[in-house]
């Protein structure tokens, strides 16, 4: 494990928190029913992720749209049902499961469903269809006409009384001069297809090399761009669906998102917990096999006698199999010749009667019914191999509470002085209960089968080995500390705010945590330990409001900084040519009318025409975005630039 994984685990964890605390609040929704259709390579990663944002904008509303995937096939398109995403976070791969056939009739049915009564939409006079075409498997750009065909396929499956209107959103790569060449010439096939196809749906061009040449390695970004693109365009403003959803019109976008620094908070929270863990670490291991030594053998799970407790409790259990108690005794002993006891010792003889008493009394009969008891057990015993597996893995479990990793390297390393610690003792009384005699010569019966010891003592060999790992590991995790880089929030209340809280917890569980990593044995322990931590962090309640703080609450960003990044948003399409202004700007953002200095406020009294831009309401106070919408004009689709990527 290293510092950075450490840190994106808890990043995930902080993602899930933000996303759960915004689920309620007040958001806009779509308007008219709609469906989105993936197309190309990788459709149904693709259609998760769709799902994945929308849901995020859209918590009630997701379920009322329908998502269908394509897949090529010899004889056509296959569309298929990719199923729903309802995870926290997005897909980290692609999706392996098998697909799911869609019939006309499934089609048609998945369309009547979106004009069922009781769907959240609010207008139902039109379906807005929004196709996703993402390049990145082409192997030439004659596929594109597969795919343009698949997509006019699709449309008349789902015609209806109702118009249908649609946007092809075609998703670029272009990593490499071999990829932005193909690029160049899907983008022309498309132009020549706006001049000799009947019908051709308006156009969204998203490339994920930038206007700034700056290239969204694994598209992320401009799958962000896309959810935005379909939030803002299912509207109830008239103008907005009419310019985006006009047949043959070719648009590009530009995209910028600001978002509460979850990375940071990640790093500070994991650079904290790791100092605090440090300051636990243990310096040495003692003197285990000097003045510590009675501790150790205690430690160890050893009795006085030298026996293994967890082999004592199970003779405990077992006790009465071997050696019966109460009424059965009595009865078992009125079966041996007795001496001549007076009445009342007759009466009396029972579980609490010396071993050596009755012995006497049975003339030795009972001496040997116990060495038979013995006898039966051991051979009992030879076949229980599961029974040596299970105390083998409760020895393990007991080793890892009772030692830390430097004790259990130290043990390891010894071995012949752990086997002087468990040696038992044969030298048994007799002088106690017949139950408690039969009792240790059993426990000494167990401890004492070399099969079994081997076993114990392989367990403090391999504790020993795992010990090691771990502390490599623990090297390792403090040793990439210096790799991760500082948070770079530029307000040091930012952190501190963060800091203190985290301070706090910590002093409240101060000795739960010295305690449990004190004891951490190997990997796998370290592993589960900074999982139970985790956890303790996320449920403790003053931190879940804190980690549910919007940037604008912890003064995670400055105002004005974020104004300009949602301002100077990139291009998300590279041309040689420049663009006209954008013909429609948007800002999603959670939209807070009380306070005086929120981020939408700042936006709204200085953008220079605010009343040109659209705020769109999220609900989200933990990301920003701006998108702006420009047009393409045919020379846009076949200028390219000549210098390598």
């Amino acid at each position: 494990m290293t510092v950075q994984e450490l840190t994106r685990q808890f990043s995930e964890r902080l993602r899930r928190a933000d996303s759960q605390s915004a689920v309620n609040g007040p958001h806009t929704g779509p308007c008219y029913p709609m469906m989105v259709l993936t197309l190309g390579g990788g459709t149904r990663r693709l259609n998760h992720v769709i799902q994945y944002g929308l849901r995020q904008l859209w918590p009630p509303y997701c379920d009322d749209i329908a998502f269908v995937d394509t897949e090529r096939a010899p004889d056509g398109p296959v569309f298929t049902n990719p199923g729903r995403h309802t995870g926290e976070l997005p897909p980290a791969g692609p999706d392996t499961g098998k697909a799911v056939p869609l019939t006309a009739a499934e089609l048609g049915g998945m369309t009547a469903e979106l004009f069922r009564v009781g769907t959240h939409f609010t207008r139902a006079n039109r379906i807005l269809l929004y196709a996703l075409l993402d390049t990145a498997e082409f192997q030439s750009a004659d596929e594109l006409g597969f795919w343009l065909d698949a997509l006019d396929t699709f449309r008349r499956s789902i015609d209806n009384v109702t118009p249908v209107l649609t946007m092809l959103s075609v998703l670029f790569r272009e990593d490499s001069r071999t990829a932005r060449e193909q690029a160049e010439q899907i983008r022309a096939r498309l132009g020549e297809c706006l001049d000799t196809r009947a019908e051709m749906p308006s156009l969204m061009l998203v490339s994920n090399r930038r206007s700034d040449s700056l290239i969204d390695r694994d598209g992320a970004l401009c799958r962000r761009l896309v959810t935005a693109l379909i939030a803002v365009s299912n509207n109830q403003d008239a103008q907005v669906v009419q310019e985006l959803f006009r047949p043959g019109a070719v648009m590009t976008a530009g995209y910028a998102r600001a978002e509460k620094p979850v990375d940071d908070i990640s790093r500070i929270c994991v650079d904290h917990l790791l100092d605090e863990l440090n300051g636990f670490a243990p310096s040495g291991v003692g003197d285990l096999f000097g003045h510590d030594r009675e501790r150790t053998r205690e430690r160890l799970g050893l009795s006085e006698d030298g026996t293994f407790l967890v082999l004592d409790e199970e003779i405990e259990r077992n006790l009465p199999r071997f050696v019966p108690g109460g009424d059965e005794l009595r009865e078992l002993l009125r079966a041996f010749p007795l001496g001549a006891p007076d009445a009342a010792e007759s009466d009396a003889l029972c579980a609490e009667t010396s071993s050596a008493r009755i012995d006497a009394l049975t003339f030795g009969a009972w001496n040997c019914y116990l060495e038979r008891a013995v006898d039966d057990a051991r051979d009992g015993m030879r076949d229980r191999v599961s029974d040596i597996r299970n105390w083998r893995r409760a020895y393990a479990d007991f080793l890892r509470r009772s030692f830390h990793a430097k004790e259990l390297v130290e043990l390891s390393e010894h071995p012949e002085r752990v086997r002087e610690l468990a040696e038992p003792v044969s030298h048994l009384s007799a002088d106690t209960s017949v139950r408690e005699t039969a009792a240790q010569r059993l426990k000494y019966l167990l401890s004492s089968d070399p099969e079994i010891r081997e076993g114990l003592f392989a367990e403090v060999g391999d504790a020993g080995a795992r010990a090691v790992e771990f502390l490599r590991a623990w090297d390792e995790l403090m040793r990439t500390r210096s790799q991760i880089p500082e948070a770079h929030g530029d307000d040091e209340a930012f952190i501190h705010y963060y800091a203190r809280n985290l301070r706090a917890f910590f002093d409240s569980r101060q000795a739960e945590l010295r305690e449990k990593f004190q004891t951490i044995p190997d990997v796998e322990g370290m592993t589960d330990f900074f999982r139970e931590v985790m956890d303790s962090i996320f449920e403790n309640r003053t931190l879940r409001g804190v980690f549910a703080a919007t940037f604008e609450d912890v003064g995670a960003i400055q105002i004005e900084q974020t104004r300009a990044t949602l301002t100077g948003a990139p291009v998300y399409f590279c041309t040689g040519f420049s663009l006209d202004t954008p013909f429609l700007s948007f800002v999603l953002l959670n939209i807070d009318e009380r306070a005086p200095d929120t981020l939408y406020r700042t936006l709204r009294d200085s953008l220079p025409d605010p009343e040109k831009t659209r705020f769109y309401q999220t609900g989200r106070g933990s990301a920003a975005e701006s998108l702006n919408i420009f047009r393409l004009e045919r020379f846009h689709l076949w200028s390219g630039e000549g210098e390598d990527a």
